[in-house]
């Protein structure tokens, strides 16, 4: 039986252990080069496409899924907390985690690299599947196009005709799949997308369950508000963010980091791990001695 005293001894040995792990796969200069290899291969100008990096074997078995897409730069709690709150407002069977190898709209940030980021992204879906098996094991997946819509239609290439697929979003992303202005066709466009998919929208810097009433009110979303729904997400999530992260790090020495309270209040540990290689230390007049720039080199080149 434990004791008040062995619960933050187990979930301290926890948390090094996935930390190690993950920062053993960002040191796997072999593992690291087939994955950019893989990335090399994704023709952007093709019909939208969909790379299975892990969990591809069982998607066609599940009967809903869900894709929670994003650049993972790097992975956050408030990622996680928002997967879950997913895959229980929707009863999602598994989740696939989606990244683009072109990001739309959003910053351009270089680093940390795309094989580091999916790097994370494994050794995190590891400790997950090892700690909880399922039948159906999430699975990590690139795209060759940004779009959501894009997205939905790859990702219907490995899921059974069947399948419910929904795409979870957060609130400042549903303002801008309604938004007119993005559209040469919007109704065309939007018909498209919700016939391949359902939206589960979070709440975001204050933006909620009423604020997306509201906007599924207004007279040209009503068409499409049967098939967006709200997903409560814990309120300690909904400001949280990829670039406070980077911007603390960018602060931090590779040890200050691996000890900092306040990046594990924002990372898991693979999201510290991928902080600690570097990945956020500010380059300083574009030198060419950077040490994460030689490191990138190392599997890239």
């Amino acid at each position: 039986m434990s004791t008040p005293t062995d619960e933050p001894t187990n979930e301290t040995a926890q948390w090094q252990a996935r930390f190690g792990r993950a920062a053993h796969m960002l040191n796997d200069t072999r593992q690291l080069a087939t994955l950019a290899q893989m990335i090399a291969q994704i023709n952007t100008l093709a019909e939208p496409t969909a790379q299975c990096v892990t969990g591809g074997e069982t998607l066609v078995q599940a009967r809903r899924v869900g894709l929670l897409a994003g650049s993972y730069n790097p992975l956050t709690l408030a990622h996680i907390a928002l997967a879950e709150a997913a895959r229980q407002t929707a009863r999602l069977e598994t989740l696939v985690w989606g990244m683009a190898v072109v990001t739309v709209d959003k910053e351009r940030v270089q680093r940390a690299s795309l094989p580091d980021r999916l790097a994370q992204l494994i050794a995190y879906l590891g400790s997950q599947q090892s700690a909880v098996p399922s039948a159906f094991p999430d699975a990590l997946v690139i795209f060759n196009h940004g779009l959501y819509v894009e997205q939905a239609q790859a990702l219907r290439h490995l899921l059974a005709p069947e399948t419910d697929l929904t795409i979870i979003v957060g609130f400042d992303k549903i303002v801008q799949i309604l938004d007119p202005r993005y559209y040469a066709d919007r109704a065309a466009a939007l018909g498209r997308l919700f016939g391949l998919a359902r939206l589960l929208v979070a709440p975001r810097a204050g933006q909620g369950a009423e604020a997306l009433a509201a906007l599924l009110a207004q007279p040209d979303n009503q068409p499409y508000a049967p098939f967006i729904s709200f997903c409560p997400l814990d309120p300690r999530y909904t400001t949280d963010s990829s670039s406070e992260a980077r911007a603390l790090a960018a602060k931090m020495s590779p040890m200050e980091i691996v000890h900092s309270s306040e990046l594990r209040r924002l990372l898991p540990p693979e999201g510290v791990a991928l902080a600690q290689a570097g990945a956020y230390t500010p380059v300083l007049n574009n030198d060419a001695s950077d040490p994460y720039a030689r490191r990138v080199a190392q599997y890239t080149s």
